[in-house]
Formats: structure tokens, C-alpha cells, sequence
């Protein structure tokens, strides 16, 4: 590393493995960084993964101390900053507001979080069930003791993400390969030294940056490296409902889903307990069609809250995976068993909106050994043989 007029040059050669929100989020990270060799190989088009079939929900309400720190540090960064910082000139982020309906088993949780995000300066309040469905948005408040509202939550456009940090790291010097990672390159210690690709070369590199989500045991099991994941499906269906305007990204504590408006009449709902798979030989993402009944009734469950449902229609559903790892948060850093091997994975539906943070801890760590952002070890893939803090939500895959 040298300094070069303010700034930081690296030599090293990086390659990042994945092409979805996080391994963008990475590659234009190291390139901002001063990496003027940075490589992202994706065998499918970027975004066209797990990425492409997300969600997008973006929300600070984290229950998990140093994952909240990502939360708040990605919600800003995509909400004020991602178009200038990357050139991007179509919108990412769509600000609905985020709301989460607690009964009164996740009450006090939510009390704390409301006020801990009030301290961090972040604009949420808990409203009583009524005044949210007077002022907000039409609710049946039956079961729920207090909503907390996020008022500059929304959601994101994944494919305008993935483009434009992509597109930025190109511009600052980085470079996209599309072939299909089948090994890794290591020396006689296990030290990673690059990558292998179907097409016959290997591109050498100081650091291997494993952004591979569901797909990462497929490559690291051939060497002993597997992480603790578990591989669970997503089931989403939007709903038409014309007459009655779409609302605000929804977390039903008391339900067990979750929702967002799509378009100014139309929802979308998942559910917050994905189905853990035993079997994961097909874990591409798709779109049924034609929709499932079970899953219709599944979603419709989003009708007990929002009325305005019983009487719409089932225009659209998809299926995406998570890689959820033990205890719902993400494997980030180094590997102590292959040095050079960097992990962001084990995202566990929080990816996307994480990226950001994800993208600055990880060039953080390979620049300058540490970043401030969080406390590093907090993720570190060791933390499965120590005490740890895990999510105090029921549903845990909201942090």
C-alpha cells in the first residue's frame, strides 16, 4: 500500500466471488477504497440471484446491537448519499415508512428499540394501534398493543443497486468477469492465492472475498471450508387491490408477516418464518405460475390485518433462498482456516439492505485490518463455539 496525492493505492489484486447486492456493494467499495485491481466474477447476470427476488425492504429496527449499526449506517447511505456517491441517476430508494405491529409479548422490545433508535438519531415513535390506523395507514388492531413507525423507511430497487455499484467500480478501475468459479487457488499453507474459472484460467489474488450466498458450500465444501448455513425458501405474492391505496412496509409481530406496497395499489407479502430446507439441490429463485392455492392462503394472511386483501388478487409470486446461519446473523471477515478468504455470507434476508455497510466493513478489513463501523468480531465465523448475542425477536429473521 502507498499514498499517492491523499490517495490510498493498493496493489494487491482482489476477487470478489458473487455478483449480487453484496458482492457489488464490495467490489465498488475496494475500488473507491484506492484497489486499482479488483476482479468480480458472476456466472449469471448481476442481480440475477437471490438479489433479484428481494424484497428490498430498508429498515433500521434491529433488535441486534451491532447489526442495527449497519441497519442505520446502509439507511442513510442509500437514502442520502447512493445516487451522488455512485453517479446513479435513477432512484434507489423509495421512502413509504416502516412499521412494525407488536402484541403484548414483543411490547417492551419494541419500547427499547424505539428508544434506542432515538438516541442514535434515527426518526421512529410508538403509536397506539388506533392512531397508527387513523393517521397512517387503515389497520385491524386487533391483538396489537403499540406500532413503531419509521417514517423515512421504505424500500429499494435491487437491479438500480447492483447496476449502479457495478457500474461504478468498473469506473474506478475495477473489473467484471462472467464465468463460473469451480475452485481456489492455494498454496502449500492453505492460503488462498486466487480462483479457478470453468473457462480454464485462474486468476491470481491476495484476497478471495466469498460473496457466493446459498451457492457458497458448492465451492468451499470441496476444500473443507464449509460455513454453518442452512438454506430456507421465501414464498412471496403480491396483491392486487385497485380501489384501495397500497401502504407502508409492515412487520406483523403478532401474524408472523410481513408486507410492503408495490405500486400505488397493489402489496406484497412474505412471511417471517422462511421454510428451512432439508434438501438443497434446486435453490435457484423463480416465479410460480401458474400460483399455488396453499400459498395464496398462505399470504393471505396479510388480510387480517389490511382488509382491503380479502377481496383482492393474487397478480404475482416468486420464491427466493436465504442463507441463514445459526443464530440469523452474518458470517463477515476473515477465515482463520484460509487466510486471504474474506466471508460476507450467511446474510440471512437482511443482504440487501446491509449491502452498503457490508461493502465499507469488507474493504475496511482487507485495507486496513479493522474497520469502525462494528465490532468485527461480533461475526467472525469462530463466534459458534462462544457465547453470542442473537435477535430477541420471535421471528428472528428481523435481526
Amino acid at each position: 500500500m502507498s499514498e499517492s496525492n491523499g490517495l490510498v493505492v493498493m496493489g494487491d489484486r482482489v476477487v470478489v466471488m458473487g455478483g449480487g447486492s453484496s458482492g457489488t456493494s464490495v467490489f465498488y467499495h475496494l475500488a473507491k477504497f484506492g484497489f486499482k485491481d479488483v476482479v468480480l466474477v458472476e456466472e449469471r447476470c448481476l442481480g440475477c440471484g437471490q438479489t433479484g427476488y428481494s424484497s428490498a425492504i430498508i429498515r433500521t429496527q434491529y433488535s441486534h446491537d451491532e447489526t442495527r449499526k449497519m441497519a442505520v449506517y446502509s439507511w442513510r447511505f442509500l437514502r442520502e448519499r447512493f445516487n451522488e456517491e455512485t453517479g446513479c441517476e435513477s432512484p434507489v430508494f423509495h421512502e413509504i415508512g416502516v412499521a412494525y405491529g407488536a402484541g403484548d409479548d414483543q411490547y417492551e422490545e419494541v419500547k427499547g428499540l424505539v428508544s434506542k433508535l432515538v438516541e442514535e438519531g434515527v426518526p421512529v415513535e410508538l403509536l397506539d394501534p388506533s392512531e397508527f390506523s387513523e393517521k397512517i395507514h387503515p389497520i385491524d388492531t386487533s391483538g396489537l398493543r403499540a406500532v413503531s413507525w419509521e417514517p423515512q423507511g421504505g424500500y429499494g430497487e435491487p437491479h438500480t443497486l447492483v447496476s449502479c455499484f457495478s457500474k461504478a467500480g468498473v469506473e474506478l478501475g475495477g473489473t467484471i468477469t462472467n464465468d463460473s468459479i469451480v475452485g481456489l487457488d492455494l498454496d502449500h499453507s492453505g492460503r488462498v492465492r486466487g480462483v479457478r474459472l470453468l473457462s480454464g484460467s485462474t486468476i491470481k489474488a491476495s484476497y478471495v472475498v466469498n460473496a457466493l450466498n446459498v451457492w457458497s458450500n458448492r465451492l468451499l465444501g470441496k476444500y473443507g471450508l464449509e460455513v454453518p448455513l442452512t438454506i430456507a425458501r421465501e414464498d412471496v405474492v403480491v396483491f392486487s387491490h385497485p380501489h384501495h391505496r397500497s401502504g407502508p412496509a409492515w412487520a406483523d409481530l403478532v401474524l408472523g408477516f410481513y408486507s410492503r406496497g408495490e405500486g400505488e395499489t397493489s402489496t406484497l407479502v412474505g412471511g417471517l418464518e422462511p421454510e428451512q430446507l432439508e434438501k438443497t439441490a434446486n435453490i435457484e429463485p423463480g416465479v410460480y405460475d401458474p400460483i399455488p392455492h396453499d400459498i395464496i392462503i398462505a399470504r393471505g394472511i396479510a388480510s387480517k390485518r389490511f382488509k382491503y386483501i380479502e377481496n383482492s388478487t393474487p397478480k404475482a409470486a416468486w420464491y427466493g433462498f436465504y442463507d441463514i446461519t445459526p443464530d440469523w446473523m452474518p458470517i463477515l471477515g476473515e477465515d482463520p482456516r484460509a487466510e486471504g478468504l474474506i466471508h460476507v455470507v450467511g446474510l440471512s434476508g437482511h443482504g440487501f439492505k446491509l449491502s452498503p455497510a457490508l461493502g465499507k466493513i469488507t474493504a475496511d478489513i482487507i485495507a486496513r485490518g479493522h474497520t469502525d463501523l462494528v465490532n468485527i468480531e461480533t461475526y467472525s465465523i469462530t463466534r459458534f463455539t462462544k457465547t453470542r448475542q442473537e435477535s430477541k425477536f420471535k421471528y428472528k429473521i428481523l435481526g
